[in-house]
């Protein structure tokens, strides 16, 4: 059911760009797309206990700011169309009533990934305790040369020697280099995906009616060049990470 003139809604993060109501694209700021977590292990198989050396995944979340705004919409459905891409959707757990003037403890998180939500409009406030966050999941075998790669990470390691702040320049050398190297391959390939991927949007009005719009987020063309100067200069002489982070990615609503 198509929505009256009268209704609207648009994407936070797009319309923040001044974008107003136009298709974009327009540059996603590090703090509207950022990735919040990223790990890669070997393969575990459950089911006889053994560890797969000869294979490895990556597991990576991204942070996308979904609120919308809008004209008498009452709910938000949120789709994630395309291959190796859900939404990873968690929220804190805790412990007691809140009755005390500490109000009640944080004692871990739970989660779950669809590749659809619904949450009422009322209701898209990320930064109250009990909010339910969505974040975009990647969760991929690596390819030969990424696993290559992983291997190489794996090696620069000095064996038996622990914190890692007792190695010395000589011995961190090798390995941020091969962390870098790592880091960028996975970066690039997470791209890929996310310029596969579409996000579609379903506003639901106060009258019943619907309005459903679909967005694409896509690599900036200077990509890799972007994120190669990055990671050179991410790190200060302290081994400290420097705040500023790269623009790389767009968003455009597709029409």
């Amino acid at each position: 059911m198509s929505a009256p003139t009268d209704n609207f809604f648009q994407m936070t993060a797009f319309a923040d760009e001044g974008t107003d109501q136009t298709n974009g694209p327009v540059t996603l700021s590090a703090e509207d797309f950022l990735i919040m977590r990223s790990s890669v292990g070997y393969v575990f198989h459950s089911d006889t206990g053994e560890t797969d050396l000869n294979q490895a995944k990556a597991s990576r979340s991204y942070n996308l700011d979904l609120t919308c705004t809008g004209d008498n919409v009452t709910s938000m459905t949120y789709e994630l169309q395309g291959e190796g891409v859900k939404f990873f959707n968690w929220e804190l757990t805790y412990e007691g009533s809140g009755a005390t003037s500490d109000g009640p403890t944080i004692t871990g998180a739970k989660g779950d990934n669809n590749n659809s939500f619904t949450v009422d409009y009322s209701e898209q406030d990320i930064d109250t305790a009990e909010a339910v966050h969505h974040e975009i999941y990647l969760n991929y075998l690596l390819d030969d040369a990424q696993k290559a790669l992983w291997d190489k990470l794996n090696a620069a390691h000095p064996q038996n020697k622990t914190p890692r702040d007792s190695l010395s320049e000589a011995e961190l050398a090798p390995i941020r280099e091969a962390s870098d190297r790592l880091d960028l391959a996975l970066a690039q390939h997470d791209a890929e995906i996310m310029a596969n991927a579409r996000l579609v949007l379903t506003a639901t009005f106060s009258d019943g009616t619907t309005q459903t719009k679909t967005y694409r987020i896509a690599p900036v063309d200077d990509f890799e060049t972007a994120y190669r100067a990055y990671l050179d200069t991410r790190f200060d002489g302290e081994g400290t990470a420097a705040p500023d982070r790269p623009v790389l990615y767009t968003i455009e609503e597709v029409v």
